[in-house]
């Protein structure tokens, strides 16, 4: 195929598994891209030549250029430093995530195909009809909203400064509501993109400082989506069959969150997730993707928005001091293994590469999760020997620690 010159950017975070890069490189080398480019890795929060060392090894007989970012900021920062640092070399950019897979032949040369046609502003693997505020009216999101910070306002269970808390974190949320059109709000998912390079550069005039802005640059009403819109352009998803899918058609592509996937042309870590789950979650995560729901409009809407919230602050320390013990090897066992705990065997295993998590504790469940055993508590003489002890429990975090700390655990070795 007659190619343009096209970039294709794959991101390595120094905090990620060496293994998520070893699946994409398997993938590569797999698959004929169809199109000839030039592959640059972006290292991101590298600090040591010696850290890359591993991963140059893998591209021994690949051609490549590396190119070095610091661990500030998301992936979308360091796609803006290589999209400007690159700028003026490449006719388009390819951006492939840490967690990317490709599952095609002639991957890029699909893409290419259809961004070259009539009217197309930019092409990706993957897009979703998503909105963050839902499909409600947003004068009704305001009335709840209102409706519940009044609640919080007179619950007389809450001090003062909690009170306060819960109310900012409303006004916030609303506020980030704001940068969203009601659903369906169509955008490409930015693995597996390939645009323009101006339009790339252009797009990213704001700067991404928090991961709210991640999102708004993703999905929202001045992202890289509209932007694109804007200019009187299409938005196009392409199959693994080759086939480009207009807005209209992504629902029923079989390529994102829709049946078993079986059109998709590069998987990532959304896409496995929806392929582990069940029937039920399966279905709540295509609503959230295809079908109006009516969001922030309940109490129990922003109750989830709070909880959230406190959630976030929780698991920010945790994975703190997770990285503190991630010098050395450490054995951690974790109290709870249901949503949160299966959050830190996944966020361990990406993230770190010397902590090894060898047991669960929990009251209801039993068996194991992904190979690791889950124990009744009367083992707890079995967690005198770990490292770190991991509470992942957000309702009985209170009773765990004291159950913890009279049997004689150091305070040190919780979190």
């Amino acid at each position: 195929m007659d190619c343009p010159r096209i970039a294709v950017f794959h991101l390595v975070r120094q905090q990620n598994n060496i293994s998520l890069f070893k699946n994409f490189i398997q993938s590569y080398l797999r698959f004929e891209s169809g199109c000839d480019h030039q592959l640059i890795i972006i290292f991101k929060g590298f600090s040591e030549p010696s850290e890359i060392e591993a991963y140059t090894e893998l591209l021994v007989n690949i051609s490549h250029i590396k190119f070095e970012v610091s661990d500030q900021g998301f992936d979308i920062t360091a796609y803006d430093k290589a999209s400007r640092h690159f700028f003026g070399q490449y006719d388009y950019y390819c951006f492939l995530n840490s967690h990317s897979i490709i599952l095609a032949p002639d991957w890029l040369g699909k893409l290419v195909t259809e961004i070259e046609k009539p009217n197309v502003g930019m092409v990706g693997a993957s897009g979703s009809y998503q909105s963050h505020r839902g499909s409600a009216r947003f004068f009704l999101i305001i009335l709840s909203a209102l409706q519940f910070a009044l609640f919080s306002l007179f619950k007389n269970e809450l001090s003062f400064r909690a009170k306060l808390l819960e109310i900012k974190t409303i006004s916030q949320h609303l506020m980030f509501l704001t940068h969203f059109t009601q659903f369906p709000n169509p955008h490409l998912r930015t693995n597996g993109l390939l645009i323009r390079p101006r339009d790339m550069v252009n797009s990213l005039c704001n700067k991404i400082k928090t991961k709210k802005d991640a999102y708004i640059y993703e999905s929202g009403k001045s992202g890289l989506s509209n932007y694109i819109v804007n200019q009187g352009l299409k938005l196009v998803v392409v199959g693994q069959n080759g086939k480009g899918y207009n807005v209209d058609e992504w629902k029923n592509s079989q390529v994102y969150v829709d049946r078993e996937q079986e059109n998709l042309l590069i998987s990532d870590n959304m896409t496995r997730r929806y392929a582990q789950k069940n029937n039920e979650e399966r279905q709540n995560l295509k609503n959230t993707c295809w079908a109006p729901v009516a969001l922030y409009i309940k109490p129990h809407h922003w109750r989830k928005v709070i909880r959230a919230k406190h959630n976030e602050m929780i698991i920010k320390e945790q994975q703190r001091a997770l990285m503190e013990y991630n010098n050395e090897k450490r054995e951690v066992i974790i109290y709870g293994a249901g949503e949160l705990g299966y959050f830190f065997l996944n966020w361990m295993h990406i993230n770190t590469k010397n902590l090894t998590i060898s047991a669960f504790i929990d009251a209801r469940l039993r068996g194991n999760k992904d190979g690791i055993p889950i124990l009744p508590p009367s083992s707890l003489e079995k967690t005198m020997t770990n490292d770190i002890i991991l509470i992942s429990s957000k309702a009985y975090y209170d009773e765990i620690y004291r159950t913890l700390i009279d049997a004689g655990v150091p305070s040190q070795r919780i979190i």
